[in-house]
């Protein structure tokens, strides 16, 4: 009697063992859960005033009409709401590439939103809104994007590859999804918080005409740094470099010549010219 007592108690203390580690891995579960959805709440949004865009457009148009480069900041003020989306304005300013300064800024007909996954662009003018892009797509995912206001023409990319990045972003390195897409004539990659690295907040809208090329080159959150492209260390670096060698002159075989040159042809400020 005493045995199958002491059997029967046995049982119990295995079944409550059980019962506690079944307790326990629900409860892992459920905390998992949590952590997960808490995280995908507090995915970084892409509208904020506190950020800014600075975008390169490299013009490469026949002989005749010669080419240019110039530099776009592009920052988002106000708020309205359109189906439910919370929009921010458009406001930009450029320079070209031989200018100091940049313009005055600019606010624009364009409205950027985001709700959940996806990013969209509105028209104010014509009360148009489509998505530009949506991060919940998977590898193999088709994606439309419009390259105009009037919604007419598409341009069908198709996702090659969803990775992740860490931003530069000093107070809290923290790694991003990115979207590779892929259509018949562009590539591009878009960066959860950031936006696209060819245009940076509109996507195939702004990708530009045949014959030009435009890329993303920095964005910054207030004091933040979020991306930097390689392009624009080697853009700032051919500046500075430009600045310290000016008025200097150099002879046909790129040696300096200190002092005021003999009569002669010379290299300056990257032309040649002719001493007398």
């Amino acid at each position: 009697m005493i045995l199958v007592r002491k059997k029967h108690y046995l049982c119990n203390d295995n079944n409550f063992k059980c019962m506690t580690m079944k307790k326990i891995l629900i409860l892992a579960v459920i905390l998992l859960t949590v952590i997960r959805v808490t995280a995908q709440e507090n995915n970084e949004s892409l509208v904020s005033e506190c950020k800014i865009w600075t975008t390169r457009n490299i013009s490469t148009t026949p002989p005749d009409h010669g080419g240019s480069t110039d530099y776009c900041e592009t920052k988002l003020e106000g708020a309205i709401v359109v189906d439910g989306i919370s929009l921010a304005q458009v406001h930009e300013r450029t320079r070209f590439v031989e200018e100091e300064q940049f313009g005055q800024w600019e606010s624009h007909d364009e409205y950027i939103g985001q709700k959940g996954d996806k990013i969209y662009l509105y028209f104010k003018s014509t009360n148009t809104m489509f998505p530009v892009m949506d991060f919940s797509l998977k590898v193999g995912d088709t994606f439309r994007q419009y390259d105009d206001s009037s919604q007419k023409n598409q341009i069908e990319y198709v996702v090659t590859a969803v990775s992740d990045t860490i931003l530069y972003n000093s107070s809290a390195p923290i790694a991003r999804k990115c979207i590779h897409l892929r259509s018949m004539h562009y590539e591009d990659v878009w960066i959860e918080g950031v936006g696209s690295v060819t245009t940076g907040i509109y996507g195939t809208y702004s990708v530009g005409f045949h014959g030009s090329r435009t890329s993303l080159m920095k964005c910054v959150d207030g004091n933040d740094l979020l991306y930097l492209s390689e392009d624009f260390i080697t853009s700032v670096h051919m500046v500075e470099q430009s600045k310290q060698t000016m008025g200097i002159f150099y002879d046909l075989q790129g040696r300096r010549i200190n002092g005021q040159p003999k009569a002669g042809i010379y290299i300056r400020d990257g032309k040649k010219v002719v001493v007398k």
